[in-house]
C-alpha cells in the first residue's frame, strides 16, 4: 500500500454518488494544492505531461485573470479508494496503488500550477526557476530541491509579509468508493477507475 496520505480543502463542494462511487465536486485554493504535488505523480495518467503551449496558456489564465481561471479550465481529477471526512470541508485522501489512483486528469493543469508556485516562491527566496521545456518528472526534482523555498514563501503570506497570491481557486473532482469500508465496493471502484481514467484522457482539443 501507498503509504502516504494527504488533506484536501474544498470550498463549494458537493458530493454525487452513483452505484459504487462518489464524485466529490467543488474548488480548491491553489495553496492547498501543495500537498497534491508533494504527494502524488502521473502514474495514472496516461498522458505524458510536459511544458508548452497549453501550459503556458494555463499559467497566462492565473496571472492575468486568476478570478476567472476555475471557469476557464476542467481542472484536476484525483481519485482515492482510502478516504476520511474531516471537518472544515476537508478530506484525507489515502491512495492505495498509484498505478490506478492519484492524479487521473489534469497533468498539464498540475504542472503549470505547481511551475507558478514554484517559480514564485523561488523567485521570493532570490533564485530564478531554470528556463527551458520541463517533464512532469523534471519539475518534480526541482520541486523537491526548492520545496523549503515553498515553505519559506507560503509563510511570507500567511504574515503579511509578501503580496503575491496562492489564493485563486483550481476546480477538482475526487472520486472515492461509496463505502470504503467495503472490500467489494471498493474492489469494484478500482476497477471501474481505469475505464473512467480512459475516458476522460480519450478527448481531443479544438483548434
Amino acid at each position: 500500500m501507498y503509504e502516504k496520505s494527504l488533506i484536501i480543502k474544498f470550498d463549494y463542494s458537493n458530493e454525487q454518488t452513483v452505484g459504487q462511487i462518489t464524485k466529490v465536486v467543488g474548488l480548491v485554493k491553489a495553496k492547498y494544492l501543495i500537498p497534491v504535488i508533494d504527494a502524488l505523480d502521473l502514474k495514472a495518467n496516461p498522458r505524458s505531461s510536459k511544458t508548452g503551449p497549453v501550459t503556458k496558456a494555463i499559467t497566462d489564465s492565473i496571472v492575468n485573470d486568476p478570478e476567472l481561471f476555475p471557469f476557464k479550465t476542467k481542472g484536476i481529477l484525483l481519485a482515492a479508494s482510502q478516504y476520511e471526512r474531516l471537518e472544515r470541508n476537508r478530506i484525507k485522501m489515502s491512495p492505495d496503488d498509484l498505478e490506478i489512483e492519484g492524479i487521473l486528469d489534469g497533468g498539464h493543469n498540475t504542472l503549470a500550477i505547481g511551475l507558478y508556485i514554484l517559480s514564485e516562491a523561488m523567485s521570493y527566496t532570490g533564485k530564478e526557476l531554470p528556463r527551458g521545456e520541463k517533464t512532469w518528472d523534471q519539475f518534480k526534482v526541482l520541486w523537491e530541491e526548492n520545496r523549503t523555498d515553498i515553505d519559506r514563501y507560503m509563510e511570507a503570506q500567511r504574515n503579511g509579509e509578501e503580496t503575491g497570491s496562492m489564493g485563486f481557486y483550481v476546480p477538482v473532482e475526487l472520486l472515492v468508493p461509496r463505502d470504503a469500508g467495503d472490500a467489494a465496493c471498493v474492489e469494484s471502484f478500482k476497477n471501474d477507475l481505469l475505464e473512467i481514467c480512459e475516458a476522460r484522457n480519450n478527448n481531443v482539443e479544438l483548434n
